[in-house]
């Protein structure tokens, strides 16, 4: 069963490194814009319930209302120094 990855306000160097990269055991899917309480709204309930990891730019904002959509979510990365836009206490209380 692959790990199924959401990138999220990715760089196209990004998006090319894991297509070169065939990374047999991962369904990544890449998005254009940022995570927030619109977009996870907008995403389809199966790939909520099938995410175990997601990747962010600090543009992303990531509190109670997008994590608790996540069911399965084990890790959150942060492709930046900062992490202001992510709720910390949340993730921990979550196990994240």
């Amino acid at each position: 069963m692959a790990i199924t990855i959401l990138i999220f306000d990715y760089k196209k160097a990004e998006q090319n490194f894991f297509k070169k990269n065939k990374l047999d055991d991962y369904d990544i899917h890449f998005f254009e814009e940022s995570l927030n309480e619109n977009t996870v709204n907008n995403l389809p309930d199966k790939l909520l319930e099938e995410t175990t990891v997601i990747s962010v730019y600090l543009t992303s904002e990531i509190n109670d209302n997008v994590l608790k959509k996540f069911p399965n979510l084990m890790v959150l990365s942060t492709r930046s120094a900062g992490y202001e836009h992510i709720n910390i206490q949340e993730c921990c209380n979550k196990r994240i």
